[in-house]
């Protein structure tokens, strides 16, 4: 009776132990479920949003674009060299536009960019809108050939676009402190690697770091190798807090008042860079 009873128990246990299998099986396929769906509704908004920021994107882009068309006089087309027969019969003497055209290639910027967004709790209700402007700035540096990084961060960092790779998703799941200075070091060693003749780090921040020391130091330490802009979304502009953030920051830092403007605020930095760069 007693062995029956110890087939009975180890059989209970048995069960017991599968039940509990089963439980984190299912546990584990209903979250990632949930994170395939965030994924791609996080998909579906970068796509919705890029139809709507298009004009944006192209204005931005266009502006780029004169810039690099400056050290070509206006010029957009050259002489091809090919005569054109059927030109020459119907104008005779009337006209030297003899020969073909053709466009000139349009130059390219050897450079990359890593932006840095913060995704700390504080900026929950903006991450939308941040999100949008990152999307109008990395689409038209992209277009101008600029490689472009997208690294958010908070209490951890990750990289949400890749070198090389499009940037396909928003990120609004905003939470945690502001971990400064491991987003700047992960910048610092990915740009270390890049195979681009000018390089540029963006900071776009809403707070003060963990910590303010190692984050300094961290910014001194990329300054030495690229340029840093380190631009401030909804921070106060008061004389007693700008010299505080410039223990921090250095004098690289500029403030702007409305994320909607990030951008705004951004193109005089960025373009500085680029006529630099030619």
């Amino acid at each position: 009776c007693s062995l029956v009873g110890s087939e009975m128990c180890i059989r209970d246990r048995l069960n017991e132990a599968k039940k509990q299998v089963q439980k984190k099986v299912n546990d584990f396929k209903n979250a990632y479920k949930e994170s395939d769906l965030i994924s791609q509704q996080n998909g579906d908004l970068y796509v919705e949003y890029k139809s709507k920021n298009m004009p944006y994107i192209k204005q931005l882009s266009s502006s780029w674009k004169r810039l690099l068309t400056k050290d070509m006089h206006g010029k957009i087309f050259a002489a091809s060299g090919n005569f054109n027969l059927n030109r020459y019969a119907c104008k005779g003497h009337q006209t030297v536009n003899f020969f073909e055209k053709k466009k000139l290639p349009e130059e390219k910027f050897d450079a990359a960019i890593c932006i840095l967004l913060d995704i700390s709790g504080s900026m929950r209700r903006r991450m939308e809108i941040a999100m949008s402007q990152v999307q109008v700035l990395v689409e038209s540096l992209t277009d101008i050939g600029v490689d472009t990084c997208v690294i958010p961060f908070s209490g951890i960092t990750h990289v949400l676009k890749e070198w090389g790779k499009p940037l396909k998703s928003f990120y609004l799941d905003a939470y945690g402190g502001t971990n400064t200075t491991d987003a700047v070091l992960l910048a610092l060693n990915t740009l270390k690697y890049r195979d681009a003749k000018n390089r540029l780090c963006i900071l776009i921040t809403d707070g003060e770091p963990n910590n303010s020391n190692t984050a300094s130091a961290a910014i001194k330490e990329i300054s030495k190798f690229c340029d840093i802009y380190t631009i401030l979304v909804n921070c106060p502009n008061d004389a007693g807090y700008q010299d505080y953030l410039r223990t921090v920051f250095g004098d690289s830092f500029i403030f702007n008042e409305d994320v909607a403007e990030l951008n705004k605020t951004l193109t005089p930095k960025i373009r500085h860079s680029l006529r630099k760069w030619k």
